[in-house]
């Protein structure tokens, strides 16, 4: 059986986010950072994607350099020096058990769970689960009827990230991720939500919660000089603007196709021979609420093999609808579970 890292030995209370996913759902490489960065003990599983779009360990391959494979003793040594350590479930970190979990439970058209209802259950029978293996447990449900942000593949999705914890991301983005944090937060030091949110909006001013995430990256062997100039990430071969064919308002988006249409450039592993293009993916310009006109670019498609285009093309016009009317705006954040 493959050693596990004692959690006795590290100095501070441990905490674990774990989120059911969805599209552009880049919350943990923002969350976990700035948990860190308030005195969090972090320690995250991360795994490659099994769906049509990378998971957090894909993201993270998409820093050069940068590695998941830690050692048990690589894991309570970095943990204990910088408070966080992102690793990969083949190292037998599956089942770590922090003392605190924070679950990211995802509701829409977009996550595992399309109604409230299913996303209560789980979100239930998760923290009860958790309980028993003598944790303290708390569940944020969280809209996916559209991607979170505008990127939507890796190296697309880091960047992003790095913008949201400077403060200039994408305010659904920045609005859950911080979220999240400050329950990671109140939860391990019991404080209350407001003096966590709080003490979010200060690592974010500060210049904290970014340091944290360069030194997660240079702790696990990556390029950190990425992580204060993004630019110099990689840049797919071929883009392609995405127009409106109408005008009016983005009144929907199906998001799960959207995804689909990102791991069909390259993104995911369900294309190209089950490899990852990782600067390959979409990155919108307008989400639902916006008013566009006819001919404005909505989407750029990016992608290292240009016969996808076309395709995708079509794929992501199918996947979303336009209306004279603005639609309603949706909660970001639906509710908070306890036991």
């Amino acid at each position: 059986m493959r050693k596990k890292p004692d959690f006795s030995k590290i100095s501070g209370p441990t905490v674990d986010l774990q989120s059911t996913g969805g599209v552009g759902n880049t919350v943990t490489l923002i969350a976990a950072p700035i948990a860190a960065a308030l005195g969090c003990k972090v320690v995250k599983t991360v795994h490659h994607g099994q769906g049509y779009l990378g998971g957090t360990r894909d993201k993270l391959d998409a820093i050069p350099g940068l590695r998941t494979a830690l050692s048990p003793h690589m894991i309570l040594s970095q943990v204990n020096m910088i408070g966080l350590a992102l690793t990969g479930g083949a190292e037998g970190a599956d089942d770590l058990c922090c003392q605190n979990l924070v679950l990211n439970i995802t509701v829409g058209t977009g996550a595992p769970c399309k109604t409230l209802a299913e996303a209560r259950k789980l979100a239930r029978t998760k923290i009860a689960e958790a309980a028993e293996r003598g944790q303290n447990a708390v569940a944020a449900i969280t809209d996916m009827h559209a991607p979170l942000g505008y990127a939507i593949g890796n190296n697309l999705e880091v960047m992003e990230a790095i913008d949201v914890l400077t403060g200039n991301g994408p305010e659904d983005l920045s609005e859950v991720s911080y979220f999240l944090a400050s329950l990671m937060y109140s939860t391990a030091f019991d404080v209350s939500q407001a003096e966590a949110m709080a003490a979010v909006t200060k690592t974010i001013q500060n210049g904290t919660a970014l340091e944290k995430l360069a030194e997660l990256t240079h702790f696990q062997r990556g390029d950190d000089n990425l992580i204060y100039a993004p630019d110099g990430f990689p840049v797919s071969k071929y883009i392609k603007q995405v127009k409106a064919p109408v005008s009016g308002y983005l009144s929907s988006m199906e998001t799960d196709q959207i995804g689909a249409t990102a791991n069909y450039l390259g993104a995911g592993r369900g294309n190209n021979g089950g490899h990852i293009q990782y600067s390959s993916g979409i990155v919108l310009h307008a989400k639902p609420g916006d008013y566009v006109e006819e001919g404005q670019s909505i989407a750029s498609l990016r992608t290292d093999t240009k016969e996808t285009l076309e395709d995708a093309t079509d794929a992501f016009l199918e996947a979303v609808t336009f209306s004279d009317d603005a639609p309603a705006q949706r909660a970001l954040i639906h509710e908070i579970v306890r036991m």
